[in-house]
């Protein structure tokens, strides 16, 4: 039984603060200089209140009472460990390889694949951010090597889970190509990881039978069809077009990965202020992307009977395109959370973004209200608004 949008975002709020309670426990264990990683762990419990989730009836057609479930967040952390905000995330990066694989016609000989790229189980233990280095460094030089060639484009995520010796990270790729030798891409990756472990300093070691890094190949049909994991060696499995989108563009671990991992990998990862490409298209599904961009651009503005003389944003009259600025129109670098975090202390800050929070909240139920005039919303303590109470109080937490 499917289940409701509310319930799945229940569910969401409930790993959101389980992940937030892990990551304080860890910053406890560690001892060290954890300002950041609690900071992370506050706005990851502050997304998932239930006042900052949204449901309503939106209606698409008022005339005819035709209305569609609504629900989302109002403001967001954009944490990789949040549960909500990372599941938009995923859906993002779905949408966007939907579009590339729509756009994108295959030549007679072209084919989809889906790849997972591993790493061998090591004997001593490797923080999950020297594993993903690891991981990336070897991705980056397989990509340049001939045995690549023939891969014409595709999308690259990045994915880790828990095993009994550790975190197992590696690399999932749906990618185009007119034939792919598993042995020979199990050797090109395994040279490629064999220097990338050279360059950090790290020993190599493979307990494979035949010395080589498993990745794993499968076919990917039009149809969907029951997946087939491939077994290794010379094996191709089997997997529909539909599941290879969904395992090529979701989370990069599951929420109770958080909770179990090492608490210095834990706040190692809360801290990290700018991560790295988790998702990106590239060659062929990159360029399809851009021209179904264009494509429907030009649709927009062939239908649109009033052109704009001059640019708008943010409620104000910008410079004309091709034109400069003035100097004193130039803006500077908008301040971050991370800036006010560093020139306070802990509790003062937490004071300054839970105002920050409520007051883009406020904006947020003002804008919803402007969109759908006529639908009605429910926050998840079950508190309706509308338009004359929609800056009322929030318990966020």
């Amino acid at each position: 039984m499917e289940r409701s949008r509310v319930g799945v975002a229940l569910g969401r709020i409930a790993r959101g603060k389980r992940v937030a309670r892990a990551i304080v426990r860890a910053c406890g264990a560690c001892g060290s200089d954890v300002k950041m990683p609690r900071a992370v762990a506050g706005r990851i419990q502050m997304c998932a209140s239930p006042a900052n989730h949204w449901t309503g009836d939106v209606f698409i057609n008022p005339e005819t009472g035709e209305t569609e479930e609504g629900n989302g967040t109002l403001w967001s952390c954009a944490s990789r460990l949040c549960q909500s905000c990372v599941s938009k995330m995923a859906a993002r990066s779905r949408g966007e390889l939907r579009v590339a694989v729509g756009y994108y016609k295959l030549n007679p000989r072209e084919r989809y694949y889906f790849l997972t790229f591993t790493a061998p189980a090591r004997v001593e233990r490797l923080t999950l951010k020297q594993s993903r280095a690891v991981i990336v460094r070897a991705w980056q030089l397989l990509r340049r090597r001939g045995e690549w060639r023939q891969v014409e484009g595709g999308a690259k995520s990045e994915e880790f889970t828990l095993r009994a010796w550790g975190h197992h990270y590696h690399i999932h790729v749906l990618g185009v190509s007119r034939w792919i030798v598993t042995k020979t891409l199990r050797a090109a990756w395994t040279e490629c990881l064999m220097k990338a472990y050279g360059e950090a300093g790290l020993a190599w070691r493979c307990g494979t039978s035949d010395g080589l890094a498993r990745v794993h190949v499968e076919l990917v049909t039009p149809r969907d069809v029951k997946t087939r994991r491939s077994k290794g060696a010379g094996d191709i499995g089997l997997r529909g077009l539909n599941s290879a989108i969904l395992e090529s563009a979701k989370y990069l671990t599951k929420s109770d990965s958080w909770e179990k991992l090492d608490a210095g990998d834990l706040v190692e990862t809360a801290a990290v202020e700018r991560w790295g490409r988790m998702f990106e298209l590239f060659g062929c599904l990159r360029d399809a992307r851009k021209a179904a961009r264009e494509a429907t651009k030009q649709e927009t503005q062939a239908s649109s009977s009033y052109v704009h003389t001059t640019e708008i944003k943010d409620g104000e009259l910008s410079v004309a395109s091709g034109t400069d600025p003035p100097k004193e129109m130039v803006k500077e670098r908008r301040r971050t959370w991370r800036d006010e975090l560093r020139e306070r202390n802990i509790d003062e800050w937490r004071s300054w973004q839970l105002m920050k929070v409520k007051q883009t909240i406020e904006a947020r139920r003002s804008v919803l209200w402007l969109k759908y005039p006529h639908a009605t919303f429910y926050d998840l303590n079950g508190e309706g608004w509308d338009r004359l109470n929609a800056q009322q109080s929030h318990r966020i937490t």
